[in-house]
């Protein structure tokens, strides 16, 4: 699992962040969304202002066991604020009505949309399938508005995937990547990112003309997909660094893999 997540910075200066607590006091969250931590492990969301000298709100987001978020990003119009994570719990807050409204086994991601104030839970889905899931990077399509999630996943039922760029599992853990409408009811696209080998996806852009999906993250895999003709063909020891580029409807890849090796932590 990566580190917590780094700070959102919004057009107006304010800071966003967002990451997990098992504190039952953590500041700022009268009147937030969810005013206190349901048990164990419950993921944070704070919104501080420009100076880092105000708490302006904080809201807990977490269900009756472990939750994380490992991911944010705010939508450039509505200032509307997605995260992504992972959960372990069956009750988690605003499922109801979401794409996955039901917790699978072991590990799920989640996403969740709340307003710009953090008083408002809008919407949250599950996602994810037989096995361990956790979300890892998020970004947010500038024209279509479309939520991309990406991630590990060691189920071989992940949603959406039929028609992806790569319908199935290769083995292990695989990255993956979905994509979601913006009001988070509808999982629009899944795919597998990965080879025989543990992969995982640590961070995705959009690019702002053409729309295409640009996901990076590291693998174990000598046989990471559509390689040939890449930057760097051929895997290194240990674990490499990837990057794919996949069209915006997650139903073609192009990944290369970056020179030498790296662990990313």
């Amino acid at each position: 699992m990566k580190p917590w997540p780094l700070p959102f910075i919004t057009t107006t200066g304010d800071v966003y962040v967002a990451g997990r607590t098992s504190s039952t006091n953590f500041p700022g969250t009268t009147g937030g969304a969810q005013a206190s931590n349901n048990g164990d492990s419950d993921a944070f969301v704070a919104k501080l202002d420009p100076n880092l000298t105000r708490i302006l709100q904080a809201t807990y987001l977490g269900g009756g066991d472990d939750d994380g978020a490992l991911a944010i990003a705010i939508h450039p119009t509505t200032g509307d604020v997605y995260v992504a994570g992972r959960t372990l719990s069956f009750i988690f807050p605003g499922t109801a009505g979401g794409a996955q409204a039901r917790k699978s086994m072991g590990y799920d991601a989640f996403v969740s949309r709340i307003n710009s104030s953090l008083t408002q839970i809008l919407q949250s889905t599950y996602l994810g399938g037989e096995d361990d899931d956790e979300a890892l990077a998020i970004a947010i399509h500038p024209t279509t508005g479309e939520i991309y999630v990406a991630g590990r996943t060691a189920s071989t039922n992940f949603p959406g995937t039929t028609g992806g760029a790569q319908a199935g599992n290769n083995g292990g853990f695989d990255a993956f990547v979905a994509r979601l409408n913006p009001s988070l009811t509808q999982i629009l696209q899944s795919t597998y990112l990965g080879g025989g080998d543990d992969d995982e996806a640590l961070a995705i852009a959009i690019h702002p003309t053409t729309g295409d999906v640009y996901v990076a993250g590291k693998t174990h895999s000598p046989d990471f997909p559509k390689t040939a003709g890449g930057a760097r063909e051929n895997k290194s020891g240990g674990s490499d660094a990837f990057v794919a580029r996949l069209s915006s409807g997650l139903n073609q890849e192009s990944p290369i893999y970056l020179p030498g090796r790296t662990r990313l932590r």
